[in-house]
């Protein structure tokens, strides 16, 4: 028989500070007293699992903290686009913006586009697994409010090079998205972690946060999740939340430089940016991004100030000297040069400002003088500045339109708007360029149009600030209608044996400041909803939500005064 020495902690008493004293127990009663506590306490956790009623989003959030054992950090409507909703919250930490809407688009795009998932070697296409038509399967699936699935959570881990961690409330269910089919935990890829509750209970998609203690016990107690290599021993090793920023495992450098993100994501617009696990360079090896071969021709390709060279000439972006072929095309101060050489288009495009500036083939020379824009960009705005196969030369000062249109911004700039078809006012017509790009510019950006997950973040905030401008906006026009329908609509608790039953006919607010009270919790939550100087004589229309005495407010009314 043994006895040892044990600490037990006593309950702090009425002005007294909590105290602990030793005390010495026998193995039995030890044995007894830590079943007994360990008893207790599990009994007290399933009975508020069984009679607790969440009536606050914090209470919600920390009941379904204790079902999956990481902190809930979203919970999106259960709509059928939470699964769109949960992947979209992660990807905004990682500085990717898409909607739900965007990303369900994205991904029948991927599906309709790629037979294969996961695995391409041994993999087989994707619709085998489904009973339905691929093309019946991808129609419904682009239906907004539709649920997603396995197949569409392999396409998103896909289409943004990520682990998707599924962390079941059913641990043999937990299961791992990888963009290559396996099912090995990596640090190589960032990871999102999203909570499921599971058919029969919900099934229902939440945002999960990163813990690394609680993350390892629930991928040691999965059955199909694995480590690649030996758990991580810190937070910053595994790559969760857009800090760790690899290539393959390899070294990502510029010329001896560390090439940072600081902290945020750098993604290549949702393709693979990887070197095939191989060292990324320029010296004849591929630089693959997207699936394209972008190359060098054997030469250094290297950002850190130093050359970017192309066929052997110095092609240099830092300010300096961007040349090709050996004579000097700079673009510094949008200086266009041609410097007593030939600058010629032989049949290519001369691009200045992402438009055409085209020569038909012929020569554009400037006759050993300097062809200069005075610091200005000399673009056509998007339309094709021509010859008409004739010759444009400034040596003769001879500017000839050969019977063709010089278009600039669409309209038509003919050489008799000069005064005569020859003449030498070079500046006059590059002044009559200029004006017409700035008067299109004007009138493109007239009616500018946001996209939508910009406007996705304006309605969030004007229905954080103004909670009852909700039905202003939803008789605007059906993209505000479904906007404001993502947001979910303000919620009072009214008392059911005070109050009764309050969805048939409106309630005045003056009749809840009489039942409840002027300094109750109700009043002052719907002073906080109205926010209007005459907010007592409001009249609200409730419906009954899914918990007993709570209702979402659906409308304010305000009744005329009547006239004498």
């Amino acid at each position: 028989m043994y006895t040892i020495k044990y600490r037990v902690p006593e309950s702090a008493r009425s002005g007294q500070s909590a105290r602990s004293e030793e005390k010495w127990y026998h193995v039995s009663i030890l044995t007894q007293y830590t079943c007994t506590s360990t008893g207790a306490s599990n009994k007290k956790r399933l009975h508020r699992k069984q009679y607790c009623i969440a009536t606050t989003k914090s209470s919600q959030l920390e009941n379904l903290r204790s079902e999956f054992g990481l902190p809930v950090v979203m919970d999106p409507i259960g709509n059928g686009n939470c699964q769109f909703a949960a992947v979209s919250y992660h990807l905004r930490q990682y500085g990717i913006h898409r909607s739900e809407e965007t990303l369900r688009q994205e991904v029948v795009t991927f599906l309709r586009q790629t037979p294969v998932l996961g695995n391409r070697i041994c993999g087989a296409n994707w619709w085998t697994s489904i009973l339905k038509q691929p093309r019946n399967n991808l129609s419904r699936m682009s239906t907004e409010y539709e649920y997603g699935d396995q197949i569409t959570l392999q396409a998103m881990s896909q289409l943004n090079n990520m682990q998707i961690l599924i962390v079941s409330t059913r641990n043999s269910a937990t299961t791992l998205i990888s963009p290559d089919g396996s099912s090995c935990l990596s640090s190589r890829y960032p990871l999102i972690i999203l909570g499921h509750y599971p058919e029969g209970a919900g099934e229902h998609y939440v945002a999960l946060g990163y813990k690394r203690h609680a993350l390892e016990r629930i991928v040691d107690k999965s059955a199909q999740v694995t480590w690649e290599t030996d758990p991580p021993t810190s937070d910053d090793d595994l790559n969760v939340g857009g800090d760790d920023l690899s290539a393959g495992g390899d070294n990502l450098s510029a010329g001896g430089d560390d090439l940072n993100a600081g902290g945020d994501n750098l993604s290549a617009g949702g393709d693979d940016l990887s070197a095939g696990d191989d060292d990324l360079s320029a010296g004849g090896d591929d630089l693959n991004a997207g699936g394209d071969d972008l190359s060098a021709g054997g030469d250094d390709l290297n950002a850190g100030g130093d050359d970017l060279s192309a066929g052997g000439d110095d092609l240099n972006a830092g300010g300096d000297y961007l040349s090709a072929g050996g004579d000097d095309l700079s673009a510094g101060g949008d200086d266009l040069n041609a410097g007593g050489d030939d600058l010629s288009a032989g049949g290519d495009e001369l691009s200045a400002g992402g438009d055409d500036l085209n020569a038909g083939g012929d020569d554009l020379s400037a006759g050993g003088d300097d062809l200069n824009a005075g610091g200005d960009d000399l673009s056509a705005g998007g339309d094709d500045l021509s010859a008409g196969g004739d010759d444009l030369n400034a040596g003769n000062y001879d500017l000839s339109a050969g019977g063709d249109d010089l278009n600039a911004d669409g309209d038509d700039l003919n050489a008799c708007d000069l005064g005569s078809p020859n003449t030498s006012d070079i500046t006059r017509l590059r002044e009559m360029v200029q004006f017409k790009r700035n008067r299109k510019h004007v009138h493109q950006n007239r009616h500018v149009i946001l996209p939508r997950e910009i406007w996705c973040i304006i309605v969030d905030i004007v229905l954080k600030l103004s909670p009852l401008s909700r039905y202003s906006l939803q008789r605007v026009n059906r993209m505000f209608r479904d906007l404001v329908g993502k947001t979910p609509p303000p919620r009072l608790y009214l008392c059911p044996s005070r109050f009764g039953d309050v969805t048939v006919s409106p309630i005045s607010v003056r009749k809840i400041i009489a039942l409840s009270g002027s300094g109750s919790g109700l009043v002052q939550a719907i002073r906080q909803l109205i926010r209007h100087s005459s907010w007592v004589n409001a009249w609200l229309f409730l419906r009954l939500a899914t918990l007993c005495g709570w209702y979402t407010v659906e409308g304010i009314w305000y009744r005329r005064k009547r006239r004498n």
